[in-house]
């Protein structure tokens, strides 16, 4: 089950100890992802794995940026999309990895902020449910698609079929022949 909150007590601590956690995500308990997924009894949106890893900062470097410390994300399984060519469930492989900087409460910003991404936590702590729900509404493709076309259902692929044996046939489909008759037509 997936922690909605690491306070920030327990932050300081894994984050000294370079402490990993695993846990699955059921999909279901991410409501904002549920909405751009098939909803559909035949499909399986069940559960993914989640790995954080805590790392502390190392200290100043030699230019004297103060280093944060940072969190790591590995996140895997698969969810069910609707495949926008031939409206059909496709699995799509939800495999990411993401890191962050930390900004504990109460810590000053340091230069190292600039540098790469980072989360500036409240007295909440991190809220992982809307970091893994955040990275995974940002990665999934705009307009899925089956990788290879013949992946798509026979069913919903027929029109381009038919097309091309008409193009074969030497016919030709002309939407617009009546057109200039009617413009005319004054």
């Amino acid at each position: 089950m997936l922690a909605e909150y690491i306070g920030v007590s327990q932050l300081n601590d894994f984050i000294a100890s370079r402490a990993e956690s695993d846990f699955c995500v059921s999909v279901e308990e991410l409501e904002r992802l549920q909405e751009v997924l098939l909803a559909d009894e035949s499909t399986d949106n069940s559960e993914l794995m989640v790995r954080l890893k805590f790392k502390p900062g190392l200290g100043a470097s030699a230019e004297g940026i103060g280093a944060l410390p940072s969190v790591s994300c590995f996140i895997d399984g698969e969810l069910t999309l609707e495949c926008q060519r031939c409206l059909e469930p496709m699995q799509w492989p939800a495999r990411l990895e993401f890191s962050y900087g930390l900004l504990l409460p109460g810590s000053r910003q340091s230069d190292a902020a600039d540098l790469f991404e980072v989360i500036e936590l409240d007295e909440r702590g991190l809220l992982v449910k809307e970091l893994v729900e955040d990275e995974l509404l940002s990665a999934i493709p705009m307009a899925p698609k089956h990788n290879d076309a013949t992946q798509c259902s026979a069913q919903n692929a027929a029109p381009a079929e038919e097309s091309a044996e008409a193009e074969e046939e030497g016919e030709t489909y002309k939407p617009f022949t009546g057109l200039a008759e009617l413009l005319n037509k004054d």
